[in-house]
């Protein structure tokens, strides 16, 4: 009984956001500070744009577990999942992208095993992406619990998008799946 109790407060608030870059340090540390003023448990980042082996930190002594997707070849996309200190999680199993477009943690938080995945799809032809993507590893790596964030650049609904005032492709995510 007191392991579920741990368990509903160990994943209490998931935070997932498009960050717009996180190069700048004033913006890194604004970030992590909100991150904390909301009681993240669990946060998922899309666009973090770091280069492979050039990237800064996004640990710290409140998320001092973290998994990333940079983009080898350029500075553009990015993917990140932070875990604060009192998530209890133990890695199982991890994909990348060498694109930068998604992150993938499987483990194991007290005796329940969880899935996070993140995505950055692009901003054309986001559901050959997404479908390619999570046929690709959802056999082998999604188990127990799936929790899937991200940025899918597509809207349910153009009509009411308020990105801009210009309606825009009028990508609309696939319709629900009939039962």
């Amino acid at each position: 009984f007191k392991t579920k109790t741990m368990l509903i407060i160990s994943l209490k608030i998931i935070v997932s956001i498009n960050a717009n870059g996180l190069n700048v340090p004033e913006k890194r540390s604004h970030a992590m500070r909100d991150f904390r003023s909301q009681k993240a448990s669990v946060v998922l980042i899309q666009e973090t744009p770091f280069q492979e082996g050039k990237a800064p930190t996004l640990t710290n002594s409140y998320y001092p577990l973290g998994f990333y997707s940079n983009n080898t070849e350029a500075k553009t996309k990015g993917t990140a999942i932070l875990f604060h200190r009192c998530v209890p999680f133990q890695l199982l199993d991890s994909v990348t992208d060498t694109g930068g477009r998604f992150v993938f943690v499987k483990g194991r938080i007290l005796d329940q095993v969880y899935t996070f995945a993140n995505c950055y799809a692009p901003n054309r032809a986001q559901h050959r992406f997404l479908s390619a993507t999570l046929q690709d590893f959802a056999e082998g790596l999604v188990v127990g619990t799936l929790f899937l964030c991200g940025d899918f650049n597509c809207t349910p609904d153009p009509d009411v998008d308020t990105q801009s005032s210009q309606p825009s492709s009028k990508t609309r995510s696939p319709p629900p799946p009939s039962l």
